[in-house]
Order: structure tokens, then sequence, then C-alpha cells
């Protein structure tokens, strides 16, 4: 029951994050000197917005087809569920993106006078093409155990990403993603 809620629930939620990130980029965009590493930030926010309301779809569709309890290959729900690929690509990203900010916020501390010139080398629209492109890196430890598995292994047809990927690496994707924020103000505690 609440996981059918849930699963109503998670298109509304996905159209207001891509609407609220559009929003953040276009006020980015014409603003003068502006950060553009908070753009990078809003467009993994769109992508993660696409991924919420493509499983909200999914997940009703699954459950009112009847089909949520029959199994099938882990393999199998990277082609069935999109919104795991993207979740795993989202995640790459935002790590990447709190990386850099963190390497932006300590070359502007560590050589004030320079960090402008500096920063025109790396805040540039091209950079966060690489970036964005480097976070497709991301795909082969994530789903690798889950192509290479065993072929008794299965998973009920709701393709959760827990049950997915390996437990393991989903524990570790979970540490990085909350712990590197509380990493990155420890670090630089002076910034707010």
């Amino acid at each position: 029951m609440l996981e059918d809620v849930l699963y109503e629930i998670l298109p509304v939620v996905g159209f207001a994050t891509i609407l609220s990130a559009v929003f953040v980029l276009a006020v980015l965009w014409k603003a003068k000197r502006n950060p553009r590493i908070f753009m990078f930030f809003a467009v993994s926010d769109i992508i993660n917005g696409v991924a919420f309301v493509i499983c909200g779809f999914y997940g009703v569709f699954v459950t009112m087809s009847g089909i949520g309890n029959e199994q099938l290959h882990p393999s199998f729900c990277l082609f069935r569920a999109p919104h795991l690929l993207l979740w795993a690509y989202t995640d790459t990203i935002e790590v990447l993106c709190i990386l850099l900010f963190l390497f932006d916020r300590t070359l502007q501390i560590l050589v004030p006078t320079r960090y402008g010139k500096i920063s025109k080398a790396y805040l540039t629209l091209k950079f966060g093409l690489i970036l964005f492109g480097t976070g497709m890196i991301g795909f082969i430890p994530t789903f690798f155990e889950t192509i290479t598995a065993n072929s008794t292994v299965t998973v009920p047809k709701l393709c959760r990403f827990e049950q997915v990927v390996l437990p393991e690496f989903y524990d570790l994707r979970l540490m990085f993603i909350e712990w590197l924020p509380v990493f990155g103000e420890k670090l630089h505690p002076n910034l707010n």
C-alpha cells in the first residue's frame, strides 16, 4: 500500500525537481559572474528528476499489471528500468561536482589573487561536458556484478536499485553521497 503511494508520488516529485532545476539553471545562465559549478548541479538535478518520473511510471505500471512479484535476472532490469542507469549516473555526477566544488573553494582560499584566472580554465562548458562524460564511468563498477552474475540469481520485476547492484558497492555509494558534503564542510568551515 505504501509502496503504491510512493510510486504515484514519484512522478510529481520528479516534475517538481525538473522545473526547479530548470528555473535555477535559467537564473544562473542570466546572472553575471555566476559560479558555473552550480549549473553543473542543476543539470544533474534535471537528470535525477527524469529518473524520478521514469521510476514512478515504471512502478505504477508494474504494480498495476500485477507482475511485481515475478522474478527475472538482474541484468534485464537495466533494460526494463532505465531509471536505475540514470540514478547511477547522477550519483557519480554529484560526487564529481562536490569534489570539483571542494577543489574550487580550496583554490579560492589558497590563491585568492590568481583564483579568477585559474578558475576560468575549469569552470567552462567544455569542462562540464568532460565532467558529465566522466560520469559514464560510474556504470562500469555499479553494474558489473549485475551483468556477470550467476544465471540463478533473480530479483523481483520492480527492479529496486539496492537489489540490482552489489550490496557492498551500494553501501559505498551511499557512504560517499552522505559523508562527502560533511567532509567538505569540515575542510572549509569558513565558507559560510
